[in-house]
């Protein structure tokens, strides 16, 4: 949930360096992403599934490692995935409280400028 609070926050700083404001956009351009995503997402777990060791004609009788790769798999994953999301937000993502509170104003004055 918390990307889409982020989103917002990109909107702002786009409107500040083009000029325009443009939601539609930017919420099309990050919905295809993260549709890939998740379509790649689903695509490696397939894929790793295999890797450890799952037969699907064994059906619920598999190998004993089996169960114990899937587990590693459902916490590796998230976990990698959550910790290059950190590391994203603490090396490229700028937008802190005090540079969107600098954002808002500047964008404030922006708009009370165009009004008069």
């Amino acid at each position: 949930m918390l990307i889409w609070a982020i989103v917002s926050d990109c909107i702002d700083y786009q409107e500040m360096q083009t000029g325009r404001r443009e939601e539609g956009s930017i919420y099309a351009t990050y919905s295809l992403f993260r549709k890939f995503a998740q379509g790649f997402g689903a695509s490696l777990i397939a894929l790793l599934i295999g890797v450890v060791g799952y037969q699907a004609k064994l059906g619920a009788d598999q190998l004993p490692g089996v169960a114990d790769g899937i587990r590693r798999l459902a916490a590796l994953l998230p976990l990698a995935g959550n910790i290059i999301i950190f590391l994203s937000m603490l090396f490229i993502f700028n937008l802190d409280n005090k540079n969107l509170k600098r954002l808002e104003e500047q964008l404030a004055a922006r708009r009370a400028g165009s009004k008069a």
